[in-house]
């Protein structure tokens, strides 16, 4: 009786554990408009840009550790169709962050899905800290449009 309970369990864990987005256009098939000229937007960038020295201190202190990730967002450019895309970052120096491109771009394609950049500091729109997958800083943007002010 113990091992069908055992065997009962252990088909439970592992058909919990299959992978939920079997999509491989979830990038594309999730693409969010956001009004960057909107006041709020605006707002949100400029704040950012204010956090930024908290961004790069979390960075230094804590991207050693594997369940934290840290993210930028940053548009792109081509024949005159932008678009705003998240890049993971892999190095922070005084001048640039490397960076990898996270998003599959839908209009653009001077650009493709994890390819290595180099990053201003002044481009960036928006950052995430995860920790876990758990937002703990940034994401002002998304916040910006969630809420009345």
């Amino acid at each position: 009786m113990k091992y069908v309970f055992l065997s009962i369990l252990v088909i439970a864990i592992t058909s919990s554990c299959e992978e939920k987005n079997t999509s491989d256009n979830w990038d594309l098939e999730n693409v969010t408009t956001v009004d960057y000229s909107s006041p709020k937007v605006k707002g949100a960038i400029k704040f950012t840009q204010e956090k930024l020295d908290s961004f790069n201190i979390m960075y230094l202190q804590f991207s050693k550790d594997s369940s934290f990730s840290f993210f930028i967002r940053t548009s792109f450019t081509e024949d005159k169709i932008t678009e705003h895309m998240w890049c993971k970052v892999l190095n922070i120096d005084s001048s640039f962050m490397k960076v990898k491109l996270d998003n599959i771009p839908k209009d653009i394609r001077n650009y493709n899905y994890k390819d290595t950049l180099q990053i201003k500091p002044n481009v960036i729109e928006d950052f995430l800290i995860l920790k876990n997958d758990t937002i703990i800083l940034g994401g002002y943007i998304e916040e910006s449009l969630n809420y009345d002010y």
